[in-house]
């Protein structure tokens, strides 16, 4: 079921866009709950995915602008560089869509029960 990652990975990106980031784990339970094994695994690569082009996207639309919002971050973080806001933001959305995928293949072992 590898093949449905992308549409899972859609869903996740499409939920944080139109709903809200706090909606974007909707995709991550659906790639645990696709996926036979590994879901925590599934759902956070889904997340990181998503999210990780949610970044690349607004880089591309707005690079200054995007830039100085990972700077002005970063420094109210403790003067950190900027790099930091973005594995930080990649790093939550891997655990957010581990604990995803790990409801999703919760769902799946109940359906299977």
């Amino acid at each position: 079921m590898i093949r449905m990652m992308p549409a899972a990975v859609l869903i996740a990106v499409a939920a944080h866009v139109f709903l809200g980031w706090i909606w974007s784990p909707l995709g991550a339970i659906l790639a645990g709950f696709l996926v036979e094994k590994r879901g925590p695994l599934a759902g956070a690569i889904c997340l990181a995915i998503g999210w990780g082009g949610l970044i690349i996207w607004s880089w591309m639309q707005a690079p200054q602008e995007t830039q100085e919002m990972w700077r002005v971050v970063a420094d109210l973080l403790g003067n950190l560089p900027p790099v930091v806001t973005v594995v930080a933001t990649l790093l939550i959305a891997a655990i957010l869509g581990s604990a995803g995928g790990w409801l999703g293949k919760g769902l799946r072992d109940l359906q299977t029960s």
